[in-house]
């Protein structure tokens, strides 16, 4: 098995909305993968981890309810 690192620009207003598409794609792909505590907005600045976390569970749980 090989692992590759990947950066991926999604055009989106908000960070949540960003994510879910990200995710979406991913999960389409039917490739193992999994989401990295390192993200960055449109001006090149570091999402803080724990925001980016709650993000995460935040889209991950309305993705699933639909």
């Amino acid at each position: 098995m090989f692992r590759f690192v990947i950066c991926v620009d999604i055009p989106a207003d908000a960070l949540k909305e960003a994510y879910m598409q990200l995710y979406s794609k991913m999960t389409e792909s039917g490739l193992e993968w999994e989401s990295s505590d390192e993200a960055y907005d449109d001006a090149g600045e570091e999402i803080p981890e724990a925001d980016l976390s709650e993000m995460r569970v935040q889209a991950i749980t309305e993705m699933e309810e639909k």
